[in-house]
């Protein structure tokens, strides 16, 4: 697959970075879905996309989205907490916290269930991606 093909990204983890990418795809134009281990998280990452300091609603308050982008933003945008909604995504973005085991259960997780074509890559500040890769 080549990065011009991509229309669906699933981002793995609604944290401050996640819910961030995740806002800054959905501007851009791509679908965009955003997996968490519980709906509490998930809520909360809807709650940040949308609320929060650098949310949505904050960007067209000082002019720097217009307020129908916004509206068709978020509706890029959709949550969940089941892997098996990634089956058809043509790119992932893993931004699960810093622990290596973590990193490597959530792609392991993926194995079987993403499209073979389809683009694999890491948020990792921390960790030589061949180590998250290692035994998957």
């Amino acid at each position: 697959m080549k990065l011009n093909q991509v229309k669906t990204i699933g981002m793995l983890g609604g944290g401050v970075m996640g819910s961030g990418i995740a806002q800054v795809l959905a501007v851009g134009g791509y679908e965009v879905i955003v997996r968490d281990i519980s709906d509490e998280l998930v809520d909360a990452t809807r709650d940040a996309c949308f609320e929060s300091r650098w949310g949505i609603k904050r960007a067209v308050e000082i002019g720097k989205l217009e307020f129908d982008v916004a509206v068709e933003t978020m509706k890029r945008i959709s949550f969940t907490t089941e892997v098996a909604d990634f089956a058809d995504v043509d790119f992932v973005i893993e931004a699960v916290p810093e622990k290596l085991e973590l990193k490597q259960e959530v792609f392991a997780e993926l194995d079987g269930i993403i499209k073979p074509e389809a683009i694999f890559t890491t948020n990792t500040s921390g960790f030589v991606i061949g180590e998250i890769a290692q035994d998957v």
